[in-house]
């Protein structure tokens, strides 16, 4: 595999027409819409309302959670008799948001509470027999774990065995040996009977709010207003369902939903002082600004150093300290930022290096000194995004490391390091992504078994990454309508991503870029007489090599664009692939742009690319105009039927041949080819994937040109006896000097000549013995022939005229091949015409 952008496999939902329509007639939506809710599993109109109108009465009973009822108990006693209680949190945004929500809740209910939240640098991951001493030590006898714990058996025991009561909160997947808390909340345990497992840590711990506040647990001196309490924590549980990436379905939805609403009224101080930092307009925060904007500013704190000032932020109400501590966090993200970039690019350099000695790789495992823990998963990302592969960073210190990975295609990451739990000191996460810790003499013969194993999942096609579409949209369907419809499905995230729509066959009029620094680009695309603006977000990451003037396959969300009282329809294309492309075994990429009209733009466009183009037209006076009208650009080459440029004149290989015209004759397609040879062997060995692109932008213009032309050069029965008829009126019995045939021909035949085909001509009538030629004239034979039939019966026959009819009939199927086969299949003819010139030249 080699180095670039993922290419991703396409699969479009499959369309249920008939259930579409009902849907859409019963709840008044466009049928992409209702498409796009059978796509989630919605298939009646009373689900579809949930869906669109999440609202608190949607969210199921905390007491289905097995585990609440002990984890009640345990609360009230120890609250009642006066014990103290410690959170043990985990350093990411969920985590921290889990211990907001049980911080908040503990002062409302008038307990003595601290919080230990550990250092992902110096601890890592999850509860620690330290920290449990200290926590002992302190004096607190409650221990409740947030987001993490379900697998923390020793630590538990050993917090047992010092007098602590344990409730574990963790969303995380337990394996089989449960730690003996005296309560564990997680809808993932055997015998849960709660309807919806992928709540957050986040959103757990909003559940034992819930509880722990329709519940009497303080007899006495409980401060009231427990209802519009609970409500008050939905933004942080929102904010930590989105951050974690859990499926913004079901309750999830509910509570990401009702938390945004709580947000665009009123924020808490410190996320106020978050916004602002972040250039997030207060009032209209969307799901996307909490993913993208205050999460990562958030988890730079624990990436970077203490997890603790993000969890500080969240809790003041102090507007200027909470100014400060987002001010701080904006230069964590920077830094955060900065190192992720260096290592970015050192992981992508190793990984040229495996990928160039090892190409069948199936999955990358990269390990190195020095390499900061805290961005080890953002990497991972990245590189998942540009290999399409599973990726795990190690950062080594001294003989042992610790890493982060990432999956793709669905292959499951925490069941692989299961498969590799004897190579490991420690594994825990979840399918998508996962942590481990490894002593530095297993990195090798962890990497060789997780290719292994990522080696059966993918099978011989190899790893891919896979991009879903809802529905194949046709122009007509794409419409204002259906963009607000979508609105109202949101929010979006994982397990409810932005539809995401695909079109086939658009064509791409112009692109322009906009924004800071040309970042974005501004795009206008044309189907069928139906024109959209497009935008391309993050364009020279996301959209690289996109060409204007080219037919393209889009995968596209649909948005209003609102400025200033206005709204504009746009297409945000996030992928897409040239539908023009035909690609296939052997040195070349065809690009067929047949019928295309603006044949000089387009030209413009492939020098646009940076690489020589060797131009093809038909004669030297189409070469000459061309030339002209290109000046100014030395990179085209335009070569005709009597000049061909080879590789000497080239200099560099060109990367590209464009077929201007329809060539005259496949001899002369072969001669261009054959020149272009060295520059296509030279191509091929620097461009393995593709070797030379043939771009054919002919059309049928071009293809009637050349049928007319062709009358000036090849005899037909017509032109033959129209020469019989007009030597016999310019003779008048007498004969003609043989230099001055052609000039009298040319003036008096009532269509275009030339030379060669008077000169055909000549021979047919003199084999046809009609006429007669001799070193210095022309007279014509016997009588006047005024039977037409009889006439055209002796010219027929003759040896000369059949060898011009088959060269005729052999330049018609040639024009007519090359102007309407499929391109598939002249793909597959010049691919056999370049490897045999190619071996030709060898």
């Amino acid at each position: 595999m080699t180095m670039g952008k993922t290419h991703h496999s396409w699969h479009v939902r499959p369309l249920q027409l008939q259930k579409s329509r009902q849907l859409s007639q019963k709840m008044g939506i466009p049928t992409a819409a209702a498409q796009v809710l059978i796509n989630r599993g919605i298939e009646d109109e009373e689900e579809g309302w949930k869906f669109i109108h999440p609202d608190l009465s949607q969210l199921h009973s905390p007491f289905l959670l097995k585990g609440m009822r002990e984890a009640l108990e345990t609360i009230r006693g120890q609250l009642l008799n006066g014990g103290k209680v410690a959170l043990f949190g985990d350093y990411d945004v969920d985590g921290i948001t889990a211990t907001a929500i049980l911080l908040l809740l503990f002062h409302k209910l008038g307990a003595e509470v601290t919080y230990y939240i550990p250092s992902r640098l110096d601890e890592g991951y999850g509860l620690n027999l330290s920290a449990v001493e200290n926590l002992r030590k302190n004096g607190n006898s409650l221990l409740i774990t947030v987001d993490c714990g379900i697998n923390a058996c020793e630590e538990v025991a050993l917090a047992q065995k010092m007098g602590m009561e344990v409730v574990v909160t963790d969303h995380h997947h337990p394996a089989e040996a449960l730690p003996k808390a005296t309560a564990i909340l997680n809808p993932h345990q055997q015998g849960c009977r709660y309807p919806f497992k992928e709540l957050s840590g986040a959103g757990l711990a909003f559940k034992l709010a819930e509880a722990l506040l329709s519940e009497e647990v303080l007899q006495a001196n409980r401060p009231g207003g427990r209802e519009g309490f609970t409500q008050n924590l939905l933004d942080l549980a929102a904010l930590g369902t989105v951050a974690d990436v859990v499926p913004l379905l079901d309750e999830n939805r509910v509570l990401v939903a009702e938390g945004l609403k709580r947000m665009n009224l009123a924020l808490r101080p410190g996320l106020k002082a978050l916004c602002e930092e972040a250039g997030v307009q207060e009032g209209k925060l969307r799901a996307r600004d909490l993913a993208f904007a205050l999460a990562p500013r958030l988890n730079a704190a624990g990436r970077m150093g203490d997890a603790g000032i993000a969890l500080e932020l969240l809790l003041t109400e102090d507007s200027q300290k909470a100014a400060e501590l987002a001010r701080f966090l904006g230069r964590e993200n920077s830094r955060r930022q900065d190192l992720e970039y260096k290592i970015l690019e050192e992981a992508l350099q190793v990984a040229e290096v495996r990928l160039s000695a090892s190409p069948r790789l199936n999955s990358l495992v990269l390990a190195r000194e020095g390499w900061h823990q805290g961005v080890l998963g953002i990497v991972a990302s990245r590189m998942v995004d540009v290999f399409g592969m599973p990726v795990i960073l190690i950062g080594l210190e001294g003989e042992a490391g610790r890493g982060s990975g990432r999956s793709a295609g669905g292959f499951n990451l925490a069941d692989a390091l299961e498969g590799c739990d004897d190579l490991l000191l420690a594994h825990g996460g979840h399918s998508a992504a996962a942590g481990l810790s490894i002593e530095k003499g297993q990195v090798p013969s962890f990497s060789e078994r997780m290719d292994r194993l990522a080696g059966s999942y993918y099978g011989e096609k190899g790893p891919a990454a896979d991009l879903y579409l809802d529905a194949l949209l046709k122009p007509e369907e794409i419409t204002p309508e259906l963009a607000r419809s979508l609105e109202m499905f949101e929010p979006f995230g994982f397990g409810n991503p932005r539809p995401l729509f695909c079109g086939d066959g658009w064509f791409l009029k112009g692109k322009r870029k906009v924004g800071r620094g040309g970042k974005h680009l501004r795009l206008l695309l044309e189907k069928g007489g139906h024109f959209f603006q497009g935008i391309g977000f993050d364009a020279s990451k996301r959209l690289p090599g996109l060409n204007s003037l080219r037919r393209l396959s889009l995968a596209f969300t649909l948005s209003l664009d609102r400025w200033q009282g206005k709204e504009e329809l746009q297409l945000e294309v996030s992928h897409f692939r040239y539908s023009d492309e035909i690609k296939g075994e052997g040195p070349l990429l065809l690009i067929d742009q047949r019928g295309f009209q603006f044949k000089e733009a387009y030209i413009r466009e492939v020098v646009n690319e940076g690489e020589k183009v060797l131009v093809y037209v038909n004669t030297a006076g189409e070469a000459r105009r061309l030339e002209e009208r290109l000046k100014g650009f030395p990179q085209v080459f335009v070569s005709h039927q009597g000049r061909h440029f080879s590789v000497e004149n080239e200099g560099k290989p060109a990367g590209n041949i464009v077929l201007y015209d329809v060539p005259w004759k496949e001899e002369l397609l072969q001669q261009l080819l054959s020149s272009a040879a060295g520059s296509m062997k030279k191509r091929r060995e620097a461009d393995k994937e593709n070797g030379v692109k043939i771009h054919l932008i002919f059309g049928e213009k071009d293809y009637y040109n050349n049928i007319k032309r062709s009358f000036s050069m090849l005899p037909t029965l017509c032109s033959v006896v129209q020469m019989y008829y007009t030597l016999h009126e310019l003779m008048s019995g007498k004969s003609i000097p043989l230099g001055e045939v052609n000039a009298l021909l040319k003036k008096r035949l009532p269509f275009p000549t030339t030379g060669h085909l008077i000169e055909k001509g000549m021979a047919i009538l003199e084999e046809a013995f009609l006429v007669e030629v001799s070193r210095k004239e022309l007279s014509v034979n016997g009588a006047y022939i005024d039977d037409y039939g009889s006439l055209l019966g002796n010219i027929s026959v003759t040896s000369s005229y059949l060898a011009e009819k088959h060269k005729r009939e052999r330049f018609l199927m040639w024009q007519e091949y090359l102007m309407y086969s499929e391109g598939s299949e002249v793909a597959s003819f010049l691919r056999k015409c370049c490897s045999q010139v190619m071996e030709e030249t060898r």
